[in-house]
């Protein structure tokens, strides 16, 4: 079992917290421990039976390269009327005309969307949307605090998570909340979710994510919400009491609040990221992490993976050439992370071999500060300062195949502001190339953390903006630009993107090129969350911010920062030049807007979320 120093896995008995009045005033109860191990407890939901221990197959999360199923699905009780909380006025977007019923995903059950990969297959995905001029917005909604993870979506339901209101500055309390994706009101929330005491409370909006951060998973009939901090359990999606609560490991004090994992569904079992607790074997190193493997339907720990991951990494799921499903994480990063080798591992999802190390890379240099991306074919990894590679590995061995440079020779668009026309500085070296934005002729590449997305055939990033991090040779750049590399000829090209997008109702927009931006964090209410002077208050470029995770949906990868921005890239473009520039969405006003969210997309609508409120977007 994988349990913290505190206490063992908790069986709620409680009733939900019902979101009694705009924004505030719910009241939370838990149930009392119900004694060590895991097991079911009743739904206490009227009209359904009794919560099981076992789900039947069509209600399990999807398998890499596996459809979404259904798009309803797992509607249950405390649904109707009573149970809805008025979480303030829902703002009314554009949409003249009615948005498209269906899209090409039904669901989003998790982060990492059906498949588990970030990617997915489908068309008629957004392009521009502005919350600040109300642009394809279908409606908005209040949110009771600041939360930074993302949103599943099944059914007619979405599920994220917040701090409680009123919370601001520290804390080790989340709250997850049922959303009607019809009207964006808050049908039910769960009781506080407390981590454990091992863990230390978490700054709320950091930078380097929150306690929030990891994004609730559903199968349609049951959501699993998740406190970084240490906590988690299983509800019916229609609300009730939860089926099971569990604490595990949280973060240790001694290291920066860092959680780029984000739980991963397949099929059963539900992927975790957490140091070992009582009844799991014993650690090589005090404080090495491993993943996870959870029965969904009961809490209990099924198997603990051989290798370390470090918590700084996103573990991404897919397939190998042979069939075999499998996860792919890393190892090694800043602030003395202790899993080492510094490198990549494959663990095996099969039955019957999950958690086995298929392989292991041992990277010369890097760190695990990304997604742990990979196509079927290759795996990825970026060295850092001075040499700045792009090493791509051989999925099935774990060999490495090419070590393609990040800066030279490199093709670089830099948007001249004073001709208001892009300039292409072709075949040059990064390390030599004067920088229009900071100065100096000194710069190196250092791929934004956690934004790297693999499609086709080439694996993109946003390139950190004037960070002296990881130099020499000078600071980081090109300064706010999306990279991409050829896998196969080791081509890599650069574009200056606007670090801000300006927008108001009945006014053009303006693109602000070459500054160093600033946000504030607050919640609906316009109260300041996020502790003064801190990070938060960054655009996250170059003091690197742990962004969402891209997403790929059809030929669109959208790649979505502090600021409120997502911006929408051709995954076709020939060239990488101001034509692979789709769009642009914001949600609210820049320099007020602040988000470490990731949009979902399902039935033909964007949803994503700020610090203030939640919103669906139409094409």
């Amino acid at each position: 079992m994988l349990l913290d120093r505190r206490s063992s896995i908790r069986i709620a008995g409680a009733l939900v917290c019902f979101v009694g009045g705009p924004l505030l005033g719910w009241s939370c109860g838990r149930g009392a421990p119900a004694g060590k191990g895991a097991s079911t407890g009743s739904s206490g939901a009227s009209g359904t039976g009794s919560s099981t221990g076992s789900a039947d197959a069509s209600s399990s999360g999807n398998g890499p390269d596996s459809s979404s199923g259904s798009s309803s699905g797992g509607s249950g009780p405390g649904d109707d009327a009573s149970s809805e909380s008025d979480s303030g006025t829902a703002v009314t977007g554009d949409a003249s005309t009615a948005p498209p019923a269906v899209g090409g995903v039904a669901n989003w059950p998790q982060a990492a969307g059906p498949n588990g990969t970030w990617r997915v297959n489908a068309a008629n995905a957004p392009t521009s949307w502005s919350v600040a001029a109300n642009q394809n917005i279908v409606w908005r909604q209040p949110l009771p605090n600041e939360g930074q993870g993302g949103i599943a979506v099944w059914g007619d339901t979405l599920f994220l998570e917040t701090f409680p209101p009123g919370v601001s500055i520290r804390s080790l309390d989340v709250v997850g909340h049922a959303i009607d994706k019809s009207t964006g009101k808050i049908k039910w929330s769960t009781p506080v979710m407390h981590g454990n005491g091992y863990a230390q409370a978490s700054l709320l909006a950091s930078s380097w994510s929150d306690a929030t951060s990891w994004t609730p998973i559903t199968d349609g009939q049951y959501v699993w919400f998740f406190n970084a901090a240490g906590h988690m359990g299983c509800w019916p999606v229609g609300g009730g009491n939860a089926v099971w609560e569990r604490d595990f490991p949280g973060q240790r004090a001694m290291y920066p609040f860092n959680r780029n994992h984000e739980p991963i569904l397949y099929g059963n079992t539900i992927i975790i990221l957490s140091e070992l607790g009582m009844g799991d074997p014993p650690p090589k190193v005090d404080g090495w992490e491993y993943l996870h493997g959870i029965d969904k339907m009961t809490g209990k720990t099924l198997w603990v993976a051989d290798d370390a991951s470090t918590f700084f990494n996103t573990a991404v799921m897919g397939t190998l050439p042979n069939g075999m499903p499998a996860v792919m994480h890393g190892r090694g990063g800043p602030h003395a992370v202790p899993e080492r080798p510094v490198g990549l591992s494959m663990t095996s999802l099969a039955p019957g071999s999950e958690g086995k190390m298929l392989w292991q890379f041992p990277a010369n240099s890097g760190e695990a500060l990304y997604n742990m991306v990979w196509d079927g074919k290759y795996g990825y990894w970026f060295t850092v300062s001075p040499n700045e590679t792009m090493q791509v590995i051989d999925a099935a061995t774990g060999k490495l195949v090419h070590n393609w440079s990040l800066f030279q020779p490199v093709d670089v668009r830099f948007f001249d502001t004073t001709t208001q026309q892009y300039v292409l500085h072709a075949g040059v070296n990064i390390h030599t190339l004067a920088d229009p934005t900071y100065g100096g002729t000194a710069m190196h590449v250092m791929p934004g953390w956690t934004t790297n997305i693999a499609a086709n055939g080439y694996v993109w990033f946003l390139a950190s903006t004037n960070n002296m991090r990881t130099g020499p040779p000078g600071h980081a750049g090109p300064a706010h630009a999306v990279g991409r590399v050829n896998v196969e000829t080791g081509k890599a090209e650069y574009l200056e993107l606007p670090v801000g997008v300006s927008r108001s109702p009945n006014m053009p927009q303006q693109l602000v090129y070459g500054k160093t931006l600033t946000t504030t964090c607050t919640d609906f209410s316009g109260n300041v969350v996020a502790a003064p002077g801190t990070q938060a208050s960054t655009d996250g470029w170059a003091v690197s911010a742990f962004y969402p995770s891209p997403i790929v949906v059809g030929n669109k990868i959208y790649f979505s920062v502090t600021l409120g921005i997502t911006y929408v890239i051709d995954a076709n473009a020939a060239v990488l030049d101001e034509k692979a520039i789709l769009g642009y969405g914001d949600l609210g006003p820049l320099g007020q807007t602040w988000s470490l969210a990731g949009p979902s997309f399902a039935g033909g609508l964007m949803y994503h979320h700020s610090s203030k409120e939640v919103v669906a977007i139409h094409p």
